[in-house]
Formats: C-alpha cells, sequence, structure tokens
C-alpha cells in the first residue's frame, strides 16, 4: 500500500488527483488545514470512482465503524455547530502571504548550511537533513540544549 500526503493549496501548481489514475485510491480531506485550524476534526473521505465496487462497498462498510471506535475522529461540539455553514463560509487564506513566510524560513535554514532536499509544494512541512552525518548524535545533542521535542 502506498499513502500519499497531498494538500489542496494552491500555489500556482498544477494539481492532479491520484484518484483520476490509480483505481485503488481514497483521498481523505480534512478542514484543519483549510481553515488553519489544527484539531478540527472534520472533513470527508472521497473514494475513486475507478474503484471496483467490492473495494469501496467494503470501505463504505468499514469506515463508519473505524471512525466510532476511534472516538477522537468526532468533530467537537463547536464544530458540529459550524457544519452547516462551513461551505459558505468566506475565510480566505492569503496564501502568498504564507508562502513569502515558508520562503523566508527556507533561505534562514539553508543560510546557516541546513541542506533541504525537496522544497516544500502545497504544505508548511519543512524537511531538513540533519547538520552530522550521525543523525541520531544531532538529536541526542539538540534534545540536551532546548526544550524541544524531539523525534527521530
Amino acid at each position: 500500500m502506498t499513502i500519499f500526503g497531498i494538500s489542496m493549496v494552491d500555489y500556482n501548481t498544477e494539481f492532479i488527483s491520484p484518484a483520476t489514475v490509480y483505481p485503488y485510491t481514497f483521498i481523505c480531506y480534512t478542514y484543519a488545514k483549510t481553515l488553519l485550524n489544527p484539531g478540527t476534526r472534520l472533513g470527508c473521505v472521497a473514494l475513486s470512482s475507478k474503484m471496483p465496487l467490492d473495494y469501496r462497498s467494503s470501505f463504505r462498510t468499514y469506515l463508519p465503524q473505524t471512525i466510532i471506535m476511534n472516538g477522537y475522529m468526532v468533530p467537537d461540539c463547536v464544530t458540529q455547530y459550524m457544519i452547516q455553514d462551513i461551505e459558505t463560509l468566506s475565510i480566505r487564506i492569503d496564501i502568498q502571504r504564507m508562502e513569502k513566510k515558508l520562503n523566508m524560513m527556507l533561505n534562514i535554514l539553508l543560510s546557516i548550511g541546513h541542506k533541504i532536499p525537496v522544497k516544500p509544494q502545497g504544505t508548511f512541512y519543512i524537511l531538513v537533513m540533519s547538520p552530522l552525518e550521525d543523525d541520531q548524535a544531532f538529536f541526542r545533542l539538540f534534545a540536551m540544549n532546548t526544550n524541544d521535542i524531539c523525534i527521530t
């Protein structure tokens, strides 16, 4: 199974959904990113129209059960109240401003010697290579000298 993380944020790039070319695709969409509201447990799942019917049927059978079993996947009270208005809200996110901040952060990281193998496109996650050959040693050093959380 291959899982791709896709952002719908538009950086003037063409977006081609994997669902148009790969039949066993399902896309999870969340309003948390669209509304820049982390923790908003509201979204939808779209199944490729090319997905074989037996797979779609199984998916439709088991997805609701999975959501119920994982109670944290249920929208909180405030989010439930906004469901009826969510598609008509006129919330505009200044993508150019966000991209400017992203580019500033990339330039700062590059200017102090960090290597960034892939520039983020449609996301704000920056994957930075360790400046030391031993990445575990770097994270131990980093963790000892900061109050930040390191995940390796």
